[in-house]
């Protein structure tokens, strides 16, 4: 097998806390957010509905304590600093995948060398955050449309493509790929993964190599 780029969640599986709960918690809404969050991977609500309803509870949270908030932790799970360092060095593209905002990923993109990155659009006003951006609505799918725009742009073929998550928002990417990988899984998304790993990324690294 070719390895040529990988999909990557972020959420649960990048880091091991949901950062949009941790967002929410600076305007005061972290218990509302994980609980919308519960109701998704119990199946009671719908994953672009919970992804709104959360993203909803970001209003007027500025920039710049979203930035000092990951300067203080980035709740890295072990290990992933040194899988992104293996898909570096062996040339394989790597795109960071999920409906958390985009500067939260553009943050994790710098400090990681994230190749590429996929995530929602706020509606950014003096610096601060309010709801999605009405130009670029959440749309189901969004996740594995975004990735499959950057696969067809470079030129890679789902056969040469693996991915990596934690939730059954990963389920399409999973399908997509030729090999995948639950990290930490939750809601049932093991069912649908090649392999299943627990807490340390780099245990992800001889499962790869294995397919090679």
């Amino acid at each position: 097998m070719i390895i040529q780029a990988a999909l990557l969640d972020f959420d649960g599986t990048l880091v091991t806390e949901d950062l949009l709960d941790i967002l929410c918690g600076l305007v005061g809404k972290e218990e509302l957010s994980a609980k919308i969050n519960e109701e998704f991977h119990n199946g009671e609500i719908g994953g672009v509905e919970s992804l709104i309803q959360r993203l909803d509870l970001l209003q007027a949270l500025s920039l710049e304590d979203v930035n000092n908030k990951l300067r203080e932790n980035s709740y890295l799970r072990e290990g992933t600093t040194e899988l992104l360092e293996y898909f570096k060095e062996r040339g394989i593209k790597t795109i960071l995948n999920s409906g958390q905002i985009i500067p939260v990923l553009q943050f994790y993109q710098s400090l990681l060398s994230v190749d590429y990155i996929v995530g929602t659009h706020p509606e950014i006003r003096d610096g601060s955050i309010y709801g999605i951006s009405p130009e670029h609505p959440i749309e189901r799918g969004f996740k594995l449309k975004g990735c499959r725009a950057i696969l067809d742009e470079l030129g890679i073929p789902k056969e040469h493509v693996i991915a990596l998550g934690d939730s059954p928002s990963d389920r399409k990417a999973f399908d997509y790929s030729a090999l995948s990988i639950a990290v930490a899984p939750k809601g049932g998304i093991e069912e649908y993964a090649d392999h299943v790993i627990q807490q340390d990324l780099r245990e992800a690294i001889p499962i790869i190599k294995r397919n090679l």
